[in-house]
């Protein structure tokens, strides 16, 4: 299903609406092929070998990476951040993010960040983007697609006031039509909607006694749901970013991939159909001024009119032995910048 928008995106998603800027988005034309193998390339070296293996046959060398090749992106990698880092862009890595690079000046600020052949960026001033954008054409080919309205499978929505709207309405249809079939939003009924209204059944218990006994097993399950277990939770792992309330169930269901038995596979279509019914009422929203958003207000209701405007604002919770099986608890963390959730716990124990 390709490429997905990551923690790392989102975070510089979040940055822009605080520094008055809107996000844009170029695409590099072959940046894997346009930079040149190394003789430690694994490619390179053993494809080397296969081609001179012939005693008859002339040796050759490869003057592009391959396509496809397991070290292309990480040959992209390297080139990119060579240049982005040199002494005339100017760009600093950032060490814990490894995906995104800043470059300040006494002007402003630009942060950009790349997926292969993707970036996504903003600047301030407007300089500093024009500047960008045309050394970025100077050293390689690129195609300046402007404000930034999709991005790895998720909807960006920049409004007038640099608040943005992040959704992946389209991609959770795409999901959940593979595995339960396509349905048009508008024709489920009412009825349906309310029985799938919660991510999980009533009473839903998470216990490794429900697994199956044999592959065997498993295999008729898979022929009786009508989808590959392990293939349904792979796609789903890629909404946690923006279907945040789906975390927690979708990395309980994943810890049964080796053996999932009837209960899980029943609990995973249920959580399918709950994406289906309700696709369009989950995303992330980062305010341009805080205080218009529900987080800010819910706080001064609740009289924590201290840290109502705190940039960073963290919330934990943690339950007390819960798992069935180990007797466990569960832990878990939201982190919000603008208001809008950037970083979340995976069901830490």
């Amino acid at each position: 299903m390709g490429s997905h928008i990551s923690v790392d995106d989102i975070q510089e998603l979040s940055l822009s609406p605080r520094n008055q800027s809107l996000s844009q988005q170029l695409d590099i034309t072959s940046p894997v092929v346009d930079r040149k193998p190394t003789s430690t390339d694994p490619g390179h070296s053993s494809l080397q070998q296969t081609l001179t293996a012939d005693e008859n046959s002339e040796p050759l060398r490869l003057t592009k990476s391959l396509y496809g090749d397991r070290v292309a992106n990480l040959a992209w990698d390297e080139t990119q951040s060579k240049w982005l880092t040199s002494e005339e862009i100017g760009f600093e890595r950032v060490p814990s993010e490894r995906s995104i690079y800043i470059k300040r000046t006494k002007e402003g600020l630009m942060m950009v960040s790349h997926a292969v052949d993707d970036q996504l960026y903003f600047a301030t001033p407007m300089e500093l983007k024009d500047w960008f954008e045309r050394e970025t054409d100077c050293r390689f080919d690129v195609q300046k697609l402007g404000q930034v309205e999709w991005y790895l499978q998720s909807r960006i929505t920049q409004l007038a006031d640099y608040s943005i709207i992040l959704d992946q309405s389209r991609y959770a249809a795409l999901v959940a039509g593979r595995y339960l079939g396509p349905v048009n939003e508008e024709q489920i009924p009412t009825s349906t909607r309310v029985k799938y209204a919660s991510h999980l059944p009533s009473g839903t218990v998470f216990t490794k006694e429900d697994c199956s006994k044999t592959y065997v097993d498993i295999l008729k399950l898979v022929e009786q749901f009508g989808f590959e277990y392990g293939a349904a939770i792979g796609s789903l792992i890629y909404l946690m970013n923006t279907f945040v309330k789906l975390t927690f169930s979708i990395r309980k269901l994943a810890k049964f991939m080796q053996k999932p038995g009837r209960t899980h596979f029943a609990i995973l279509k249920h959580l399918l159909h709950h994406i289906q019914c309700h696709r369009c009422s989950a995303g992330i929203k980062f305010y341009s001024d805080i205080k218009l958003s529900l987080l800010y207000q819910m706080m001064v209701e609740t009289g924590n009119t201290e840290h109502a405007d705190a940039p960073i604002i963290l919330f934990t919770n943690s339950s007390f032995q819960d798992c069935s099986d180990t007797a466990k608890s569960a832990g878990g963390y939201l982190t919000f910048m603008k208001r809008g959730v950037v970083d979340n716990s995976r069901t830490a124990k």
